[in-house]
């Protein structure tokens, strides 16, 4: 586990280094695999999202800026809407669940399911509705990239948001 929280404390600083520069691409899960891409098992996934913020864009360009709470509550802002108030988890099957709302928008997700990637300092999720269900989703699966940045991280404050 040590190893695992060094291997990640060196993406997110890097990562906060690199925020200014996020992108929102229309990619596939064969270009980032393609690339190097490694499927993230679910302990890592805990131990990344464990009171980190994910930031990044949706499919259609909108910012979303998640907070992932220790105790699983989630909070933040998707879209053009402030508030997401909801829960996540990590199920057996190493995919980061959510079940949350976005009242504003009047979305909800009831314990939508995602694999996530690994590329660099960039997190990326699965984004089609077979993937919540598929072991192994087709290379064509759109995937978005996602920014992590936890308060613990040895970035400089300036970085945090």
């Amino acid at each position: 586990m040590a190893l695992v929280k060094h291997r990640f404390a060196t993406i997110f600083a890097i990562a906060c280094v690199a925020a200014s520069g996020l992108a929102a691409a229309d990619t596939t899960l064969g270009e980032i695999i393609d690339k190097g891409a490694e499927r993230l098992a679910g302990d890592e996934i805990k131990y990344m999202l464990t009171n980190s913020v994910s930031r990044g864009k949706t499919p259609r360009g909108a910012p979303v800026d998640l907070r992932h709470h220790a105790d699983g509550s989630l909070t933040g802002s998707y879209g053009s809407a402030k508030v997401v108030d909801g829960s996540w988890r990590v199920d057996d099957k190493d995919r980061m669940c959510v079940t949350a709302s976005v009242p504003d928008l009047n979305l909800r997700f009831k314990d939508t399911c995602k694999i996530w990637y690994k590329l660099d300092v960039y997190i990326y999720t699965t984004m089609s509705a077979s993937s919540d269900t598929d072991e192994k989703p087709s290379r064509d699966t759109q995937v978005v990239q996602r920014l992590l940045d936890r308060p613990d991280s040895p970035a400089p404050a300036a970085n945090r948001r």
